[in-house]
């Protein structure tokens, strides 16, 4: 029942410009390998959070420092999280990082 309920939400708020509690923003999007989008990124985080910490009220500015590195601040519920980072070492970005990334933010938000 959970999944469905945070199926349906994360569905509504696609279809509507970003709600003012739930923000995603790149810095240095155009450093992104091609198979990975800004909207990629954005929304893993959306499904993670709403997965984890469905609840939370948050925004977080994820920073593209080259194609296989992001350092993401979230703010949830007004408290700004410790930085995070990940790294690809052996190539450029791709799904399965992101992917971990973004449950990694969730994980830490769903604590506050």
């Amino acid at each position: 029942m959970l999944f469905f309920a945070a199926a349906a939400a994360s569905s509504g708020a696609s279809a509507m410009s970003s709600p003012a509690p739930r923000q995603c923003r790149i810095i240095g999007g155009e450093k992104l390998p091609a198979i990975v989008g800004k909207d990629t990124i954005c929304a893993e985080i959306a499904r993670a959070m709403a997965k984890l910490a469905p609840a939370a009220h948050y925004s977080v500015d994820v920073r593209v420092l080259t194609a296989s590195r992001l350092s993401a601040i979230m703010v949830v519920n007004g408290r700004t999280l410790p930085d995070h980072n990940v790294a690809v070492s052996d190539g450029n970005l791709g799904i399965g990082p992101i992917r971990r990334f973004a449950e990694s933010l969730a994980s830490e938000a769903a604590k506050q």
